[in-house]
């Protein structure tokens, strides 16, 4: 993989964003943010590691239920539509159902994967971020992927309805009666992705 001399978050995105998807892992993105985060560029960003942007003693609770990290909504939005648009491109590679999505190079686990043998945690752990998108007042709902529009509520019900089809060949699988598994894991990341989308709650 070409590797990228990063400079700033929105350079940093914008290249990443433009590269061809299959060549960029999960692991490998998100091992790259790691880096970024720790930055001096983002770290002066986030008001991180320097003088605080605000010496006022705190006189109260603050006036909103989140706190604004300093990388402003244009950047964090890359950096979602990177992610997803990664996911998509991979999961339409492996299935038309978005219920399983294997990387190439990808981590493999053997206690969580379709009959077919095919990824399903590639496939959980998007889904809280992409119920937050469904559900966000002023974030856009679609997703260009390789020159077509996704409707990121359609993909994420149809991921839930076909993983949960025992009939469908994406299904991922009852637990072993006898012990515990990934499934386990992540039934939570499920549980906290379908109680924030419009459609399961």
């Amino acid at each position: 993989m070409t590797s990228y001399k990063i400079i700033t978050a929105n350079r940093w995105a914008k290249k990443i964003y433009k590269s061809d998807f299959s060549l960029v892992s999960r692991r490998s993105f998100l091992k790259s943010s790691a880096v970024l985060a720790w930055s001096p560029a983002v770290l002066g960003l986030l008001s991180c590691g320097g003088e605080p942007s605000d010496t006022r003693p705190a006189t109260g609770p603050p006036s909103s239920a989140f706190e604004p990290s300093g990388m402003g909504f244009n950047q964090w939005d890359r950096i979602f539509r990177t992610i997803t648009a990664g996911f998509i491109h991979n999961a339409l590679l492996s299935s038309n159902t978005f219920a399983v999505c294997d990387y190439p190079g990808g981590t493999r686990r053997n206690n969580f994967i379709t009959a077919a043998g095919k990824t399903c945690d590639s496939v959980t752990r998007m889904l809280p971020a992409v119920a937050a998108r469904i559900v966000s007042p002023d974030a856009d709902k679609t997703i260009e992927v390789d020159g077509k529009n996704y409707e990121l509520e359609e993909i994420f019900v149809s991921a839930l309805a076909n993983a949960t089809d025992p009939g469908n060949n994406d299904y991922w699988l009852s637990p072993p009666p006898d012990r515990w598994d990934q499934r386990q894991v992540e039934s939570g990341i499920v549980g906290c992705g379908a109680s924030g989308s419009p459609r399961t709650s």
